[in-house]
């Protein structure tokens, strides 16, 4: 189980106070490579060197005109996944010694241990904060790749809010737009989700976006799962954050669209070879991947 108050440490610190595998070091270390290789290129070019921190948008809650066709397209899907976790609450019943009622299918232990008094107990198995990122770069225009993601990532919003005990948010990258917060009703912002492709490939600053999004959440389990179909802008980037998320007890997934990337850069992915498959695939993953008990 992740440390909170270790990760808000790690994030609220310099890399001097903390140790090598908290996201504050990750933060750190990345933003100085970044930084170093800044200065060789304008060295290089002979050029000035230009601070561009990462663009973040939030556009204004509306209602997406296709989200009760999408939630239609969707039902069978998010029907499984939600039957898959409904054992996500389990009710037992303990027997003691003492209490104030007496289970009449336990009178024989009368003549043994003599627990004949019922208690119930809930025990949730379930208790999950999901980050999606979608890459909607320019090479999501193609064979209709874009209109297919924003659609299942719509749809797996839509399912996971459904289950008792989970949050889940979403952005989509480069330019990082948020589609969802944790704590906003997927209905109310789904017009966010009608989003047109746009630009290359800044994964790893898009992880950094998601970082104290995921720290700061309460849920035992934290999940970070990446939509793309091509390979990042940096790639020792990707890997180093990827590392760092698995270190602090973040699990992260790839998802590879026609493009094999995800394999190498995350421990955890599936790759699909026709965007079609993407609904399917999404639903499937995160049903294996939360039944799972943290």
């Amino acid at each position: 189980m992740p440390n909170r108050e270790a990760i808000m440490k790690a994030l609220q610190s310099t890399a001097e106070e903390i140790g090598p595998t908290d996201f504050g070091d990750m933060v750190s270390e990345v933003l100085n490579e970044q930084a170093e290789a800044e200065c060789v290129e304008a060295g290089n070019h002979g050029g000035v060197i230009v601070n561009e921190p990462l663009q973040v948008e939030k556009p204004k809650a509306s209602q997406s005109s296709e989200f009760d066709a999408v939630l239609g397209h969707s039902a069978q899907l998010r029907t499984k996944l939600q039957a898959a976790l409904e054992t996500q609450v389990k009710k037992r019943v303990h027997h003691r010694q003492t209490g104030v009622r007496i289970d009449g299918r336990a009178v024989h232990r009368l003549l043994t241990n003599g627990k004949v008094f019922a208690r119930k107990t809930t025990t949730k198995q379930v208790d999950t904060a999901l980050m999606l990122l979608l890459d909607v770069s320019g090479s999501m225009a193609s064979d209709g790749r874009i209109e297919t993601a924003r659609r299942s990532a719509m749809a797996v919003a839509a399912g996971v809010t459904q289950i008792s005990g989970c949050k889940v948010a979403a952005a989509a990258f480069p330019n990082v737009v948020v589609l969802k917060e944790f704590d906003e009703r997927i209905r109310a912002v789904s017009g966010r989700f009608d989003i047109d492709p746009r630009g290359s490939t800044p994964m790893g600053k898009a992880m950094l976006w998601a970082a104290p999004k995921i720290a700061m959440r309460r849920e035992q389990r934290k999940m970070l799962v990446v939509v793309t179909d091509g390979a990042p802008d940096n790639w020792k980037e990707v890997q180093d954050l990827a590392a760092r998320y698995t270190a602090s007890g973040v699990e992260i997934i790839g998802v590879g669209i026609a493009n094999d990337a995800v394999k190498v850069l995350f421990r955890q992915s599936i790759v699909i070879s026709d965007v079609a498959e993407l609904p399917v695939a999404m639903f499937n993953l995160l049903k294996g991947s939360m039944r799972r008990v943290a």
